[in-house]
């Protein structure tokens, strides 16, 4: 098959920045040229046709003048930024500070997680019982910085900034079932944070929430943590972590809160 010829708009922007530049300063000489072409004739017609051939000359300058400059123009910054490497490759991701985060960062289990997270499954999460499930919670809340106690305001758990343990930033809900929550036990919920006055709440589940759940969520903003960014949130743990995280939920250490 017969290699397809470049169009002109294709040649101008290979040529180089400094060509281009070039071509920009020559065209404004177009408007002599045709001064110098096309005589003036004797007649007031011909006076008239000559003026309008280089009015008309002058504004195709312009225009030819204004875009070739801006080639030149974005010829020279890839000259000058080529092989410069991209800021998003060489900023090093951090870590997530705080629960919001943490759960939308995506899981890299594969490089991460090591033995221990290949056993975390959605099926194990939503086998715990509410005491080794509500303990899995306060161990991933204190893993992000949070202090986090047993809450006797009608919530599971009240929640700590590590550097002022006297007043609670947050309260969360932990919910172990297999059934997705509904709109109801978010309702339920919203009330327990407006009694609290605590504008910051969370509700995690091991299973996932129904559309009306999500949507009546937003009304009171309570920041909903599914299963599956539980399974997220800890394969982005340490091997070490999730491993220890495995035998709290699973092994003696939570025997006594089976229930």
């Amino acid at each position: 098959m017969a290699r397809r010829a470049k169009t002109w708009i294709e040649t101008i922007l290979a040529l180089p920045w400094w060509a281009t530049g070039v071509l920009a300063a020559g065209s404004l000489l177009i408007p002599y040229f045709i001064q110098a072409i096309f005589p003036a004739g004797a007649t007031q017609a011909g006076f008239a046709f000559k003026r309008g051939i280089v009015s008309g000359a002058e504004l195709l300058s312009y225009f030819l003048a204004a875009s070739l400059f801006i080639v030149a123009l974005y010829g020279l910054g890839k000259a000058l930024f080529a092989g410069r490497p991209s800021g998003n490759r060489a900023r090093t991701k951090a870590a997530p500070a705080t629960p919001d985060a943490a759960v939308k960062a995506p899981a890299e289990a594969a490089d991460v997680a090591g033995e221990a997270a290949q056993e975390w499954s959605l099926e194990l999460l939503q086998s715990l019982s509410k005491g080794r499930f509500k303990t899995l919670c306060r161990a991933l809340f204190e893993d992000l910085g949070l202090l986090a106690r047993e809450s006797d305001c009608g919530a599971d758990l009240d929640l700590y900034a590590g550097n002022s343990p006297e007043s609670p930033v947050a309260i969360a809900k932990c919910k172990a079932s297999s059934d997705p929550v509904n709109a109801g036990d978010i309702l339920e919920f919203c009330g327990i944070v407006d009694q609290t006055g605590i504008g910051k709440s969370y509700f995690a589940t091991a299973s996932s929430f129904t559309e009306d759940a999500r949507n009546f969520s937003e009304t009171c903003d309570v920041s909903l943590i599914s299963g599956l960014q539980l399974l997220r949130l800890i394969t982005s743990r340490s091997p070490a972590k999730s491993a220890e995280l495995f035998e709290l939920a699973t092994g003696e250490a939570a025997g006594n809160l089976n229930n």
